[in-house]
């Protein structure tokens, strides 16, 4: 009969054994599930906080389009660092109605000269600028977007829609 009792004591003290390396692998499991959602919600609100700045900086460019297509001829003053700047520029405003500006849009000088002619970075000299609107909002984030933009001298920024012609004149309506 002893040897029973021994046989039976063993397959206790084994079941035991068993039970708790399965318990401890089941608790690495549960610690790892764990710090795999965590770093899953980190990703998912640095990727929220990423888009807020984006589309802060977009409404940027959408608000300041008409500014700079209304104003083409006073883009060399913007260019300036120097110039007294025109009313409205930089180009601001407030997204979310909290009193406080999101985004700050300005313009500065493409390329426009080249070789001989010297580099002018204060004159424009093709209708064409770049237009950087920054997200200055700190609980969105900071994000910069640059868009180039052509005036058609006639203070609307249509000249490249999808519907222009091969001189680039654009929709006339």
């Amino acid at each position: 009969m002893s040897g029973q009792a021994t046989s039976t004591g063993q397959r206790g003290g084994a079941a035991m054994v068993l039970m708790m390396v399965l318990s401890a692998v089941a608790a690495l499991i549960g610690m790892l599930a764990i710090r795999g959602a965590t770093s899953d919600l980190r990703a998912a609100g640095a990727s929220r906080a990423s888009k807020a700045a984006f589309y802060c900086a977009e409404a940027g460019v959408n608000a300041a389009r008409g500014y700079f297509a209304a104003n083409q001829g006073s883009w060399n003053a913007m260019f300036d660092p120097t110039a007294v700047k025109p009313a409205g520029y930089p180009v601001v405003g407030d997204m979310d109605g909290d009193g406080v500006n999101d985004y700050s849009v300005t313009l500065r000088d493409n390329v426009d000269e080249f070789p001989p002619t010297p580099a002018a970075p204060f004159v424009d000299n093709d209708l064409s600028a770049i237009m950087v609107s920054r997200c200055i909002d700190p609980a969105k984030g900071a994000r910069t977007l640059n868009e180039i933009i052509t005036s058609n001298m006639r203070g609307t920024n249509y000249r490249m829609q999808s519907a222009h012609s091969s001189a680039h004149t654009g929709s006339q309506n």
